[in-house]
């Protein structure tokens, strides 16, 4: 999977992050591989940008429960502060996650590359052979669509701010003196750039997941369709288990029931505000909603999707093996058989994502967006 184009675009991709000082990786042009920061900039100004966060998300609770309790808002100004604070709960975890599990991060992809390599060694019937062929597909739209979401994505949030400045979900609200220049190019600048990067964190940190994933599927495809000797596929399979280990360390505890979480809600709310509210809204903010329920539906889709095939296909490869033991090793190969575990992918309280989550996510958001649009048919 991990061919010359996908490295090459993975390169790319760190060499302009390496520009920002807020992504602690580089990018070993001698070894083809990713390799820690030593810059000590990106640490001082990792964590000195990373302290926004907070006042930030408080700044727009405390909005919020003004608008609710005193009325003083619209519903698209309330749609836009719950978005603005959850928004950045989810990007503070890609630029914080990645700084604080760079060695994890570092770790496993250059595990990954090393077994990649190795793979070249199994054999493939030439009716399966295009498997890798799809695996490289698949992983260059994941990188090239989170790449347009990381560009398009501040373009659009950026406009949404400049035509309302002063909506309560902008800091720039509280100032006092909005009539002052200088005040307000400082306030658009501090906005373009910090949503700049919160989104691209928010992008690079989904890619990272999703292709961590189909490196893990394509390599358990690889070895159900391989013909080699089943000692052969016993030593990739605990190989394997390994690198899903490593996969399962680069992430902070809460990430993936925060994210599906946060994107069903999300996606209730951003579909209530299509259907009841889209001819009462700029076409900016139109663009936007729609690029976010795109996102919101999407991502959880192949989080938990794809996600969840692993341990099923990692079933499904262990009970093939089984079958295929025969000879004179029979029985040391079922006690080896025996000792191997099914593996998925497992992020703090989940301990493995299952094939079906996806089929709950959606049942729960249907369920959910129901409720609300019988609940409050007059909703303006």
């Amino acid at each position: 999977m991990f061919t010359p184009k996908i490295l090459h675009l993975i390169r790319t991709i760190v060499k302009v992050l390496e520009c920002t000082k807020l992504f602690p990786f580089s990018w070993d042009d001698e070894n083809n591989n990713l390799i820690v920061s030593s810059s000590k900039v990106t640490a001082i100004w990792t964590q000195f940008f990373c302290l926004h966060y907070p006042p930030y998300f408080l700044f727009t609770v405390y909005q919020l429960y003004n608008s609710l309790k005193y009325g003083c808002h619209g519903v698209m100004d309330n749609y836009w502060m719950v978005m603005m604070g959850v928004g950045h709960i989810i990007c503070g975890e890609g630029v914080w996650g990645p700084y604080t599990k760079k060695r994890e991060q570092v770790n496993f992809f250059q595990q990954v590359v090393s077994f990649d390599a190795k793979m070249k060694d199994l054999v493939i019937p030439q009716k399966s052979s295009n498997i890798i062929r799809k695996s490289e597909k698949f992983a260059t739209l994941i990188i090239k669509a989170n790449t347009i979401a990381a560009v398009t994505g501040p373009i659009f949030m950026n406009l949404v701010y400049i035509l309302k400045p002063t909506a309560p979900q902008y800091i720039y609200h509280a100032y006092p003196d909005h009539s002052a220049t200088c005040a307000n190019w400082a306030f658009l600048v501090m906005e373009i750039y910090m949503k700049s990067i919160n989104i691209i964190g928010a992008m690079l940190f989904q890619g990272w997941f999703l292709c961590s994933v189909l490196f893990e599927l394509t390599v358990l495809s690889m070895l159900k369709k391989s013909s080699s000797p089943l000692h052969t596929k016993i030593t990739y399979y605990k190989y394997l288990s390994f690198v899903n280990h490593l996969h399962n360390q680069c992430y902070p505890a809460g990430m993936l029931p925060l994210r599906v979480g946060i994107f069903g809600c999300m996606t209730i709310t951003s579909s209530v505000i299509l259907i009841r509210m889209i001819d009462r809204i700029h076409v900016f903010e139109q663009v936007i909603i729609l690029q976010f329920l795109i996102t919101m539906i999407t991502v959880p889709f192949l989080f938990l999707s794809i996600a969840g095939k692993i341990v099923e296909d990692s079933l499904d490869l262990k009970e093939s093996m089984g079958q295929e033991n025969t000879g004179r090793n029979f029985k040391v190969n079922r006690k080896i058989l025996k000792s191997l575990k099914p593996f998925g992918v497992k992020v703090g309280p989940i301990r493995a994502v299952n094939y079906n989550a996806f089929n709950a996510f959606v049942t729960n958001v249907i369920s959910g967006l129901t409720t609300v649009l019988v609940s409050y048919p007059n909703l303006k």
